[in-house]
């Protein structure tokens, strides 16, 4: 039995925000590409990209390590680009506050001068400067599920071996401080 993560109703989220914050320059910071988990995430990005008419093609792309130095390094790359981005999507909270570190190292302000979004929602993510705005990983549910189909496995194995199921949470956006409007 399994359990997946639906990102794209979170990221879509996370991008539906950024665009209704006035931004249309993208950057990603993505995971290892090697790992599965990395790919679906900017895969998910670039779906919601695409469904608000931005190209994914046009979207600057900097493979990271998932750690606060992956963020940095990307980030100063990042800031050779132009036009620079004004809105940021790491792969995770980590990530992202490598890039915020990074931003302010450059002398630029977050949110003011650059939106950045993580995901996972770790505990650190509330405690940053600002604080994360982050694509919440459902924690609490995921081991609630996997509890409960380890209880229902045990319970039914006394019965007759039951195929194997598999159950999908969802991800969700939570709004801290990390976003702004475009500067003008």
């Amino acid at each position: 039995s399994t359990i997946g993560v639906d990102f794209a109703i979170g990221i879509e989220a996370a991008v539906s925000h950024l665009i209704t914050l006035g931004h249309r320059h993208f950057a990603h910071v993505s995971g290892p590409l090697g790992q599965r988990t990395a790919r679906d995430r900017r895969d998910a990005f670039f779906a919601a990209l695409q469904t608000h008419g931005i190209a994914p093609l046009t979207v600057p792309t900097v493979e990271g390590n998932l750690q606060i130095q992956g963020g940095r390094e990307a980030m100063t790359e990042l800031l050779t680009l132009s036009p620079r981005p004004t809105a940021i999507f790491a792969a995770n909270d980590l990530t992202a506050m490598g890039i915020i570190a990074a931003a302010r190292a450059h002398g630029l302000t977050v949110p003011q001068d650059l939106s950045v979004v993580g995901l996972d929602d770790i505990w650190l993510a509330e405690q940053t400067d600002p604080p994360l705005t982050t694509v919440q990983l459902p924690r609490y549910e995921i081991g609630r599920l996997a509890m409960q189909m380890l209880l229902d496995l045990l319970e039914k194995e006394k019965e007759k071996p039951q195929p194997p199921s598999h159950q999908q949470v969802q991800t969700s956006l939570i709004v801290r401080g990390s976003t702004a409007a475009v500067p003008i």
